[in-house]
């Protein structure tokens, strides 16, 4: 089982969520050289590379660990729905990055773009 029982967004399985777990996501799929990779039967964590709990790993999993640090960020206990658009502009910046041969810093990039309004 690839997502976490306890706290679906600790990728690590460390009991914490922070952006190392978005990070684990992205590069699990740099790694694979695919931007979505299905889970089997066999596959368990850590890492719980599953967030969302959809038999595969996407980047829809790396977002959903942003939306959770800024949820916790700005105070939000419950999850309120990223409009698509936002969403959608973050799964092509990670996909950009995945797609580019600089992979370490375009991770960099990514993650600090995406977690720029937590700091």
């Amino acid at each position: 089982r690839l997502q976490n029982p306890v706290l679906q967004e600790d990728v690590s399985g460390d009991g914490n969520v922070t952006p190392l777990d978005a990070l684990l996501v992205i590069n699990r799929l740099a790694s694979s050289g695919s931007l979505s990779i299905p889970v089997t039967e066999l596959d368990s964590g850590p890492a719980y590379y599953d967030v969302n709990g959809d038999q595969t790993v996407g980047l829809r999993d790396a977002l959903d660990v942003i939306n959770y640090l800024t949820r916790q960020a700005s105070g939000q206990t419950e999850q309120i729905p990223t409009p698509a658009p936002v969403q959608d502009e973050v799964i092509q910046l990670l996909a950009n990055d995945i797609d580019d041969d600089d992979d370490k810093d375009d991770h960099v990039s990514a993650v600090d773009a995406a977690f720029a309004d937590l700091a």
